[in-house]
């Protein structure tokens, strides 16, 4: 199931027994905490070196100029 923002942050909301919102920008101190936590949240969860998106042991070799091509979609070395 996908959630948009707004959905998770009335989520948020209705878990310590708020009413929803119409907007992200509705100006209600709890939604902008809210946001702050889902944001934080997100932030944790996609630091996380997921099976389906982590090559370990991956080897790089430097090349006749000793530089090491990283590829595009790098994100993060280790």
């Amino acid at each position: 199931m996908s959630m948009d923002k707004l959905e998770a942050i009335n989520e948020l909301l209705d878990a310590i027994g708020e009413e929803p919102v119409n907007s992200i920008q509705s100006g209600l101190s709890d939604a902008e905490d809210a946001e702050r936590v889902l944001l934080s949240e997100s932030k944790r969860v996609q630091k996380v070196g997921w099976h389906c998106n982590t090559t370990p042991n991956r080897r790089l070799v430097p090349d006749i100029n000793s530089h090491i091509k990283v590829p595009a979609n790098t994100l993060k070395i280790d």
